[in-house]
């Protein structure tokens, strides 16, 4: 049973793992990287050097007649297969009727009249770009090409399209964090290394939030390495934040995950699945005299040190219990961690889901290939 009453931003959930320098090359390249702006990928110095208008080519769409707002709303979409699916347009839809203006920004050409017909009834502005330092690359992108008017928004929304849904309605968490104040805000957090949202979808409301997400776009620099972005991205826009002196709040935050986990017979069975360690610790399921409160002690001392991804470890809980409105793309078509609890995932998504079962199917279709 869901509960979208509970839904109160929190702040981020404390490191549990060490911020090691790592390598000695490492240090030194995150150093000239990020104190000089110097890179030791040729292609990554290649790209910057380029001017932008080779790469970011505006989408010719009918105009807009949608009214103007103060909520701003940055879209990134990757599709394989170069097309806008009827996920990703009712994902757009759902985001205008909570008040969003909506700047589309694709790392795939939008050619077929369809597919712009999709996008054009939701969208104000739309581009394609090259697959360049990912999602925080397209977002810093558009965020240049239209930082006047970010700059005068009250809440500015960065997401993309590698979630599934919404399947629960985006209203009450639009609620929860508009009525939180100002800040930056998640869906879910991280406390690997350096405590952060994770970016899938990020609300930043009040000027000093988006006044300190302006100066992060402007040093950041874009690579083609998926683990620089992620240190350059996520960790790099958390440390922004709190060097900013902007609070972070996380809406369904990684501690009261963890904590229903250890309160659910069968998420700990799926865990232990993952981790077979952690089953030493667990007693008979059938034992009477079984001590579950020091089980539960000892699981929760061995799953600090673990880190887990919410979005893949504690999806089910996240859908069935907290109303969490997405399952992530990759969990489902990848699995990295091989889940043992995935089969019959469509099962989990409720019947008055405001994306429906067989729109995502064409969207895993796309995706997959």
């Amino acid at each position: 049973m869901t509960n979208h009453a509970a839904l109160i931003p929190r702040p981020l959930v404390l490191p549990r793992t060490k911020e090691s320098g790592g390598k000695t090359r490492h240090r030194i390249e995150r150093f000239l990287s990020h104190r000089l702006g110097w890179d030791p990928l040729r292609k990554d110095v290649a790209e910057r050097a380029r001017p932008s208008a080779s790469w970011v080519q505006p989408v010719a769409l009918p105009a807009s007649t949608r009214p103007p707002s103060s909520s701003v709303a940055i879209f990134a979409h990757f599709n394989p297969m170069a097309r806008v699916s009827r996920m990703v347009e009712a994902q757009l839809r759902l985001l205008a009727a909570e008040g969003f203006a909506i700047d589309f920004v694709s790392m795939t050409p939008i050619a077929a009249p369809r597919d712009r017909q999709r996008i054009a009834a939701h969208v104000a502005h739309a581009v394609t770009r090259r697959n360049f330092g990912r999602d925080f690359g397209a977002w810093r992108d558009m965020w240049l090409l239209n930082r006047a008017r970010y700059l005068e928004a009250e809440e500015v929304l960065l997401l993309n399209d590698s979630i599934l849904g919404p399947i629960h309605p985006l209203g009450p968490v639009f609620a929860a964090m508009r009525d939180a104040g100002d800040g930056v805000f998640g869906l879910t957090d991280s406390p690997d290394r350096v405590p952060h949202l994770q970016s899938y979808f990020l609300l930043f409301r009040g000027r000093d939030a988006i006044r300190a997400l302006d100066g992060f776009f402007e040093a950041l620099h874009l690579s083609f390495n998926k683990r620089r972005m992620i240190e350059r991205g996520e960790m790099g826009l958390a440390r922004a934040m709190r060097r900013a002196g902007v609070p972070m709040r996380a809406l369904f935050p990684y501690e009261d995950l963890e904590l229903a986990v250890l309160n659910d017979t069968a998420a700990l069975e799926a865990l232990c699945a993952c981790y077979p360690a952690l089953r030493s610790d667990l007693p008979s399921p059938g034992d009477p005299a079984a001590n579950w409160h020091r089980a539960r002690l000892w699981l929760s001392s061995r799953l600090y040190d673990l880190s887990l991804n919410p979005t893949h470890y504690f999806w089910r809980l996240l859908v069935e219990r907290f109303g969490f409105p997405y399952v992530k793309t990759e969990l489902v078509v990848v699995n990295p961690a091989r889940l043992p609890d995935l089969r019959g995932w469509l099962d989990a998504l409720p019947e008055d889901s405001p994306v429906s079962a067989g729109d995502i199917r064409e969207h895993l279709e796309m995706v997959s290939g």
